[in-house]
């Protein structure tokens, strides 16, 4: 089989953007985007639920130098270096508000971390990441629910020497940055397992840690001793409970081996997509390919919206507006399992909330709609036209339900939103739901959308066939949008 993770660069988009000096009429650009990349080099599988990446706390997803910014060139932070290493990453673009990086873990030759130290010998490859602190090997590696780590110390490092797990690290890092606090934390030692229950963004997370050493209590976390010189330790993560979590941990191999099986499933996952091309170009596209399949992450039965069991629970949509007609549509192409998660699970949250929300996220605050709307009943309907196996009749009551529920009766009562591109949003999903119907025999459905479609010829302007001047543009004019 062709090796294609050798093509993909980790490190590709965790940095600044590499932009030539605006000239002419490119000076007066906005940038109203970050200036640098929304990823990490975390240690992970394909849409696996675990993560693991060097932490320094600075924006937008915890790893680099770079301070909050939308301009073409970011600002960086005076003070350089790591903090740890911490799970759940963010990766792409939106949400960006809410931040992870949960279970910090730092290694210590002595006493307690609480400075930032640098990195040298940073490497990584797909399921793999390494670096040296303070001479101390660090390497991360990590399956589709367990994150492995393996700190290896000097020979000459006393007893003092360990890893720190930090339950309370959460967000960003830096000054004047408002992080959100960890409502509840609860940590205890059963049968040589660190179990943890936390509550962070309004949510329940649980951990479980087995190490290679028996744990040491702090009141944050707990200090895991070297032994013969190396910390290895195992961190799961679930929305169940933290026994849960600890079950997750059965079954998972010694670290060589879960970095093998880590490199053998991003390679079996990059082979959906073969090109011909020159080395430099295969480089950028599987290194593309490699971050678009990162997110969303799949945790079966693990639901905190609807009562879980063995239903499909898929989070990390953050948010559809970014993902709904660019990453998802190439999901539903080259992986199906993970397409018909996804589905369920947008139809389960629809269902039990009335209406489709454009985020979910580790966080209670995922009905964020400030920025378009119907954007799950889009990735539904592309699915259906895919040919995934939904039922049309169940897909199409969540559609008119989420039409029709109260927070959108700006558009369904009033015949306009107060932003244009809501009502397009709005008329184009009618549009196709109504075609759906019609189709499959739904005809009261039909009767009252197809009529709501009609309103998307009250945005433009009949003098110049753009859209209206009157209306919120999000990050953007009419002009943008007249021609999206």
């Amino acid at each position: 089989m062709t090796d294609f993770c050798k093509y993909v660069n980790v490190f590709h988009g965790c940095g600044e953007i590499d932009l030539p000096k605006p000239e002419g009429i490119a000076a007066k650009w906005f940038f109203i985007k970050a200036g640098c990349g929304n990823t990490t080099p975390a240690a992970c599988v394909p849409f696996g639920a675990m993560s693991v990446s060097p932490y320094t706390g600075y924006y937008p997803t915890g790893y680099g130098d770079h301070l909050p910014n939308s301009c073409a060139r970011p600002r960086k932070g005076r003070s350089k270096g790591l903090l740890g290493f911490a799970h759940l990453q963010q990766s792409g673009t939106g949400a960006i508000g809410y931040y992870y990086n949960y279970a910090l873990v730092t290694p210590v030759s002595a006493g307690r971390p609480g400075r930032r130290r640098p990195i040298s010998d940073e490497t990584a490859r797909p399921g793999y990441y390494s670096c040296v602190v303070d001479g101390i090997r660090c390497e991360l590696t990590s399956a589709a629910k367990t994150a492995l780590h393996r700190y290896t110390f000097p020979r000459s490092v006393g007893d003092g020497a360990g890893a720190w797990i930090d339950f309370t690290n959460n967000g960003l890092n830096m000054p004047g940055h408002k992080r959100q606090s960890v409502e509840k934390l609860r940590s205890r030692a059963i049968n040589g397992l660190l179990l943890c229950d936390a509550r962070i963004e309004g949510i329940d997370v649980f951990f479980a840690v087995r190490g290679n050493a028996m744990p040491q209590f702090d009141k944050k976390g707990a200090f895991f001793p070297a032994e013969n010189g190396i910390v290895e330790l195992k961190v799961s993560s679930s929305l169940v409970s933290a026994e849960h979590a600890a079950s997750l941990l059965d079954g998972t191999g010694t670290f060589d081996e879960v970095r093998r099986a880590a490199y053998e499933s991003w390679n079996n996952a990059l082979s959906k997509i073969e090109i011909d091309a020159p080395e430099e170009i295969k480089g950028i596209f599987y290194s593309n390919l490699y971050h678009s399949m990162v997110k969303p992450c799949d945790r079966h039965g693990e639901s905190f919206i609807y009562p879980g069991g063995d239903k499909a629970f898929v989070v990390d949509l953050a948010t559809l507006w970014d993902m709904y007609k660019t990453d998802i549509p190439l999901l539903f192409m080259i992986d199906k399992h993970m397409g018909h998660e996804l589905c369920e699970t947008l139809l389960e949250t629809a269902e039990a909330l009335g209406r489709m929300p454009n985020s979910i996220g580790l966080t209670s605050a995922f009905l964020c709609e400030n920025q378009a709307r119907m954007l799950g009943d889009y990735v539904l309907m592309t699915a259906y036209r895919y040919g995934y196996d939904i039922d049309p009749h169940r897909m199409l009551r969540v559609i008119e339900k989420d039409v029709f529920e109260p927070g959108k009766s700006d558009f369904t009562e009033g015949g306009r939103c107060a932003s244009h591109t809501f009502t397009l949003d709005m008329a184009e999903a009618c549009r196709l739901a109504a075609d759906i119907a019609s189709e499959v025999g739904e005809k009261e459905i039909e009767e009252r959308l197809r009529p709501l479609s009609e309103l998307s010829r009250s945005c433009f302007d009949p003098e110049t066939g753009l859209l209206r001047a009157d209306s919120e543009y999000y990050e953007g004019t009419l002009y943008n949008y007249s021609f999206r």
